[in-house]
């Protein structure tokens, strides 16, 4: 086999192992999963652009992948919980949206002629981004969790609370 037939295998085995591993971690809270995912593949890319070879280029997809796939796992899971019924649809079509979008622009920028060290590079700069971003949302949801169960003003509790004494 040649190795970007290689390279389609190893994304494709990466892709199955991450929904096998990920469906298996059930007791894991969908936010670890989902930031261990992203640090894996920050970490697999940073391997491929320093180490570059057909060999960790091939690791790195298949890891790459995998984490993709348990990092999607996750995500999945906390729009399932925290996310209200009435927009969770809305919330679902915005987040596959946005992978999609992702996975067209990745495949796009693939295309490039550039040494595969560079490849790695980029791939690590933006998995890198939108770990720094998704950090700062899981925190802010976090928080807001946090403000919503101390029944301060505004919370849920504090709302029953005003709806009882009226």
């Amino acid at each position: 086999l040649g190795g970007v037939a290689l390279l389609g295998l190893a994304a494709g085995v990466g892709s199955a192992l991450g929904v096998f591993i990920g469906g298996r971690l059930r007791s894991v809270k969908p936010e670890v999963l989902l930031v261990v995912g992203l640090i894996c593949a920050i970490v697999a890319c940073v391997a491929g652009a320093v180490l570059y070879t057909t060999a960790t280029a091939i690791l790195a997809a298949l890891v790459v992948t995998m984490s993709g796939s348990m990092s999607k796992l996750g995500l999945d899971a906390v729009i399932q919980r925290d996310v209200a019924e009435d927009t969770r649809n809305s919330a679902f079509a915005r987040s596959e949206t946005a992978l999609q979008l992702s996975w067209v622009a990745g495949g796009a920028f693939g295309l490039l002629p550039m040494p595969g060290w560079l490849g790695f590079s980029f791939g690590a700069a933006f998995i890198v981004i939108a770990f720094i971003g998704e950090s700062a949302s899981l925190r802010r949801a976090r928080l807001y969790r946090r403000s919503s169960r101390g029944g301060g003003y505004g919370s849920p509790q504090y709302d029953r609370m005003e709806g009882l004494s009226q």
